[in-house]
């Protein structure tokens, strides 16, 4: 989601006109809503819901700080309402609705308006609000239905089940998931709500970068690098192939690869610096799968890839202009 300045480098924000920030954002919304279909087919209204909170809290949160910092009231670019739906993609559908709430609140009230707002925060406020809720409600952010149950979820309550075993954290512990690829890739296995159904994804994909709102390079290499790391080093025994398979099916990381590190005012504008920035998300995604805590670490690795996003700007830029020496 990143325009293109060939003359000269320049800091955040990318985006420079306010109709340009709507189109980009209006990009994002509607892949983002068509990821909703899959979990409600297999969840009915409370996928509903735990969208409306997730964007409710964000929306709500931007406009109060605006009115306590006495700004104007930047709602209108839509950039909290992404922020909102990109928070809910990443939530179980069993979630408690406090926990998106105070997910999009972080991400909105903490990582994103304190910073600058819009195209001046150095880090993806969606991914920070995730990596809060990993941290402080591990337990609530990774207990999954089991998609197999047939009776609805409530609407606003509270689900009361007992969870079960995503494939993701299976890998984690080097377990082969007892599910088919083919059910995966249609999203119909355990797992965040909206960042199952790969095929899906992979279809808003090419959406966005034919619209010219996601640069190819990054989820490319993001992707990319993953599948090259998960072939090299699979978690579970037996056919390499297959191990790469389940690591690409499971989890977040084709999701972030795709919506979240390309975020306008994080990532590079440069080519070269676009490839470097994929690769490196995508390795630190993988580490983080192979030796952290969690089951997942797609919004740790976003965090850290941002930290030196402008860095690699500059080092792009650089390697560019030696080589057209």
């Amino acid at each position: 989601m990143v325009f293109v300045m060939p003359l000269n480098f320049a800091l955040a924000p990318h985006v420079r006109k306010k109709e340009s920030s709507r189109s980009v954002m209006m990009d994002a919304i509607i892949p983002l809503l068509m990821l909703l279909i899959v979990p409600f087919i297999y969840s009915s209204l409370r996928v509903l819901s735990i969208t409306g909170a997730a964007v409710l809290s964000a929306v709500v949160s931007e406009a109060l700080f605006c009115l306590f910092a006495r700004k104007d009231i930047t709602v209108a670019d839509l950039s909290a309402v992404v922020t909102g739906l990109v928070v809910a993609m990443l939530m179980p559908v069993s979630a408690p609705l406090w926990l998106p709430v105070a997910a999009s609140a972080f991400a909105i009230l903490v990582v994103k308006m304190p910073l600058g707002g819009m195209g001046n925060t150095p880090f993806n406020p969606a991914a920070g609000g995730v990596a809060f809720a990993t941290v402080f409600f591990t337990g609530e952010l990774f207990k999954y239905r089991d998609t197999k149950l047939l009776e609805p979820l409530p609407v606003f309550a509270n689900p009361n089940l007992a969870g079960v075993e995503s494939p993701a954290l299976l890998l984690h512990r080097h377990t082969r998931p007892d599910i088919f690829p083919s059910e995966m890739a249609l999203g119909n296995f355990p797992g965040p709500m909206g960042t199952s159904a790969v095929l899906v994804i992979a279809a808003c994909a090419i959406y966005l970068m034919l619209r010219k709102t996601v640069p190819w390079q990054i989820p490319v290499f993001f992707i990319g690098t993953a599948a090259v790391f998960a072939l090299l080093f699979p978690r579970i025994p037996g056919n390499r192939l297959e191990s790469l398979t389940f690591e690409l099916l499971s989890g977040s990381l084709v999701f972030a690869g795709v919506f979240m590190a390309a975020e306008p005012s994080t990532a590079p504008k440069s080519s070269v610096a676009r490839g470097m920035y994929g690769a490196l998300g995508g390795l630190l995604c993988m580490l983080l799968r192979y030796f952290g805590i969690y089951e997942q670490g797609a919004c740790f690795a976003i965090l850290m890839v941002n930290a030196v996003s402008y860095s690699l700007d500059r080092l792009g830029m650089q390697l560019a202009a030696r080589g057209k020496r």
